[in-house]
């Protein structure tokens, strides 16, 4: 059975703290934790063969929602933050658009898939 899932994103101290839940489908009211800067949809294969669940790998993973913020080029990074600053040096070689999330945070920004809702 395909089963649906949502997972949230929250800042943490070196990487993004994440929370992961069951959904029943990826239309309808999704209520975002206050902390989230972010969240993601995605499903996997379920079934039970007697007690034991067997689980699939995730698939049909959408790109990433992000209830506010603002998307920034590279040029506009460079404006704000310089030449030296280490979020232009990372985005020069590897992204042309970052997004500070409503939490203050940076992150890539995937204009194909991704968006602000």
């Amino acid at each position: 059975m395909l089963v649906h899932y949502v997972t949230f994103l929250f800042p943490g101290a070196f990487m993004s703290e994440e929370s992961t839940e069951h959904i029943k489908s990826r239309e309808g009211r999704l209520v975002v934790p206050e902390g989230a800067f972010a969240y993601y949809f995605w499903d996997r294969t379920e079934f039970w063969e007697g007690e034991e669940l067997l689980t699939g790998g995730q698939k049909n993973v959408s790109g990433r929602f992000y209830p506010e913020g603002n998307i920034y080029t590279k040029d506009e990074i460079k404006k704000q933050e310089g030449e030296s600053s280490t979020l232009y040096r990372n985005m020069k070689g590897s992204y042309k658009y970052v997004i500070k999330s409503r939490r203050g945070n940076w992150q890539p920004f995937d204009e194909k898939k991704d968006k602000i809702v």
